[in-house]
């Protein structure tokens, strides 16, 4: 990977949360533990009420096992649609050889309750805001879908 380059991009990520995680992922791939833990911590604090999954990716990634656990467990109290990408994503790697994770090839956080928390993102009041937000934000000049592909893309991920 190229976590350099990952991080010029994931810091001109327009979305706070995700800012937060690209950064926290690019300096712990730069060997900056320091600012991985500073980042990580920000992204706690300022969105842990709404970006469980995020913070479940960091840790993931960081090889924080039990804590990425702890915030999946979050992420399912707060319905994230995120937990569909549990099995594929990348940034939970550390989590596969753990009995918690698969259980005779099954995701221990069941595909229903995935399920269940897109359908509760998707029929919340919010729901306008979210399928609005990502065009009006190509209007002002940003993609945070496109940044966060490139600077993954980047980090070799």
């Amino acid at each position: 990977g190229r976590p350099a380059e990952a991080l010029e991009l994931a810091e001109r990520e327009v979305l706070p949360d995700f800012r937060l995680l690209g950064v926290t992922l690019c300096r712990h791939a730069l060997g900056q533990a320091a600012e991985s833990d500073l980042a990580l911590m920000r992204l706690i604090e300022q969105h842990g009420n709404e970006a469980a999954f995020q913070i479940a990716e960091a840790c993931g990634f960081r090889g924080e096992v039990a804590r990425a656990f702890d915030w999946l467990e979050r992420a399912y109290t707060q319905r994230d649609p995120g937990l569909t990408n549990t099995i594929c994503d990348p940034f939970l790697r550390s989590l596969e050889g753990d009995p918690r994770f698969l259980e005779q090839g099954r995701a221990v956080i069941p595909v229903t309750r995935a399920f269940e928390a897109i359908h509760d993102a998707y029929t919340s009041p919010g729901l306008l805001t979210s399928l609005v937000r990502g065009p009006l934000l190509a209007i002002a000049g940003g993609v945070p879908p496109l940044n966060r592909m490139l600077w993954r893309r980047a980090a070799g991920l």
